[in-house]
């Protein structure tokens, strides 16, 4: 844990200078909407460049404290394939989205946190002043999904204890997932619903529209993935992934994060298809991804 300079030094080979120099770099943060799915714009935070290189550090320090047993999104080695295989067996699901997730976690929350895990006062101010951007969680560091994940673990933690024997609960950074494996009536829908809205509130978060529940038979995909007959993608996430690999043939000095996204995508495409008889599609895409990486310069 970080808790003097010599901490820092072997965890995170820096001192304190360099962290102030960081902090003055936030003046240099570039801002621009980007179109949602769904009606509206994304507002994005990009940080400069060295900035960027030590949040990196930061999410990888952090991710030791984030529990994964509840926390998927932006973890490696947890998939939307398990998420969507525990739906398919289920009989009901509640689904609700944390509405502006990244800005509601403000530098506050993640100070008090990071001294709840051990960091001394002096780290903790240091560490959520170079994870914030006008004293919010922006949408763009390579950090924010990690710190979301350890902020939001104490809702998960809180959720998870009033749910009912017979529930798996799942969190994909914003999006909430709860699978029964019995059939509720309105009732007790309604009853569950007001109990999570209290939860949510009490952490000062908003629920985007409603939360809901459905029978399983109801939703025909989730997170990109359907789940009739087998787990697959959907026609849009595979239309756009063949859109970012065509892309990605023809752009010069490919980074290092777009050829991990690319990699993240292939990966889900192998969960998928794992009872297909035809493996050409995950053949060619692999190839790609090889030349791709051997062309990176």
């Amino acid at each position: 844990m970080i808790k003097s300079q010599q901490d820092l030094i072997n965890t995170l080979g820096v001192t304190d200078q360099v962290l102030n120099q960081l902090i003055k770099f936030k003046s240099d943060y570039k801002e621009w909407k980007k179109p949602k799915k769904s009606i509206g714009f994304r507002k994005i935070v990009s940080p400069p460049l060295k900035m960027k290189i030590f949040q990196r550090k930061i999410s990888d320090y952090l991710m030791q404290y984030v529990n994964t047993n509840f926390a998927y999104g932006g973890i490696s080695k947890q998939d939307r394939v398990r998420i969507v295989g525990e739906i398919r067996i289920s009989k009901m699901i509640l689904v609700f989205d944390i509405k502006d997730c990244f800005p509601s976690i403000k530098f506050t929350k993640i100070k008090n946190k990071l001294i709840e895990i051990g960091f001394t006062y002096k780290y903790a101010v240091y560490f959520s002043k170079i994870s914030t951007y006008k004293n919010k969680l922006p949408q763009g560091s390579p950090c924010s999904t990690t710190v979301a994940n350890l902020i939001l673990n104490d809702l998960d933690v809180t959720i998870s204890t009033i749910l009912p024997k017979g529930s798996k609960y799942f969190r994909w950074v914003d999006d909430v997932i709860v699978t029964f494996n019995f059939v509720t009536d309105k009732k007790y829908n309604n009853k569950l619903i007001n109990k999570i809205s209290k939860v949510v509130n009490g952490f000062d978060y908003q629920i985007k529209n409603n939360i809901e529940i459905y029978r399983t038979s109801q939703i025909p995909n989730i997170l990109g993935l359907t789940i009739y007959k087998k787990i697959n993608v959907n026609k849009t996430w595979y239309k756009n992934f063949r859109a970012q690999l065509h892309n990605a043939k023809y752009k010069m000095n490919l980074t290092q994060k777009e050829l991990d996204s690319l990699r993240g995508k292939v990966s889900t495409l192998k969960h998928v298809t794992k009872k297909s008889k035809n493996k050409n599609r995950i053949k060619f895409i692999n190839k790609a991804i090889f030349e791709l990486n051997n062309n990176k310069t």
